[in-house]
């Protein structure tokens, strides 16, 4: 019940308005066409699939990103620093990327 609340929410969403049932099939159509059910369906599960992954990177990245706004008062929309500035903090966090990396190793010996 819940994924069909969900479908006839993007169908609205997605402007999508019944517009005739023709041997069974729901035909649908909005500004660019017309489409069954079924594909409407498999589109609506395709665009809904998450990818763990990135999601989890994802929500990383935006806990990082508050992290530092509480830290450091600014975000990376910051205009103070210039473009070798920039290339030092990138450099430097590179560097201790790599020490990480190092130290990772050690634990494999």
């Amino acid at each position: 019940m819940k994924d069909e609340i969900k479908f006839a929410e993007w169908l609205a969403e997605n402007h999508y308005v019944l517009d005739n049932i023709q041997n069974g099939l729901h035909w649908w159509k909005n500004e660019y066409g017309f489409e069954n059910s079924g594909f409407l369906y498999m589109k609506f599960k395709k665009e809904n699939m998450k990818d763990t992954i990135v999601e989890s990177v994802i929500n990383q990245f935006k806990e990082r990103s508050s992290v530092g706004i509480n830290k450091y008062g600014v975000t990376l929309d910051r205009t103070d620093l210039t473009r070798l500035e920039w290339l030092n903090h990138a450099q430097q966090e590179s560097m201790d990327f790599c020490l990480y990396l190092e130290k990772l190793k050690q634990y494999e010996k």
